[in-house]
């Protein structure tokens, strides 16, 4: 769960830390509020979502809902540090024809 929660908290932060979306600001300010609510206040719309959706009883559910869940946390966290990632390292890397992915898997992550 872990591993599926990083892996989208990672690609969810570069679209908002270095990549140009509209309202990235706003985006991080619901999601640091998702992360001041209470589990408890989540309870019952996750558990008819997942009853809804057909995957009430089962692992998977329980997968997804701890992945959205820490996403969030890891979204609002790794968006803030890469607002704050210096310019000169990712025009650097643009000057060099790095497409995002490119700029996401060889700057980005390994600093």
């Amino acid at each position: 769960m872990a591993i599926f929660a990083t892996a989208l908290s990672i690609l969810n932060a570069f679209a908002l830390g270095i990549g140009r979306v509209r309202g990235a600001i706003w985006l991080l300010v619901f999601f640091m509020l998702a992360n001041i609510l209470p589990n408890e206040a989540v309870v019952y719309p996750l558990y008819y979502m997942a009853k809804e959706a057909g995957l009430y009883n089962t692992q998977l559910a329980v997968v997804i809902i701890f992945t959205v869940i820490q996403s969030a946390f890891g979204t609002y966290f790794l968006a803030s540090i890469m607002r704050a990632f210096p310019k000169e390292i990712l025009d650097r890397g643009q000057g060099r024809w790095l497409r995002k992915l490119q700029l996401l898997v060889r700057i980005v992550v390994p600093s």
